[in-house]
């Protein structure tokens, strides 16, 4: 999994993910390039930080736009 180009399309910046994971914005970039092997605890919070259920969290985010925008777009027409 290219966990750069994940947080590149969630909007996210390493160093927020990195802080909430506890650990340094150098260690997790080395970490999500591969340098230094990624602990499993690691691994499962940077999954739940950039995926939601099972999708990546930009795909969501879009999803949840386009169902808002939908719906308001139907009440302004009703």
């Amino acid at each position: 999994m290219d966990y750069n180009e994940v947080i590149k399309k969630s909007g996210l910046k390493k160093g927020w993910i990195a802080e909430k994971l506890g650990i340094g914005r150098v260690s997790l970039s080395h970490y999500i390039n591969g340098t230094r092997p990624m602990p499993d605890e690691i691994k499962i919070g940077l999954n739940r930080i950039l995926f939601v259920g099972g999708k990546p969290m930009e795909e969501v985010l879009s999803e949840s736009l386009t169902n808002y925008y939908k719906r308001k777009e139907s009440r302004n027409n009703t």
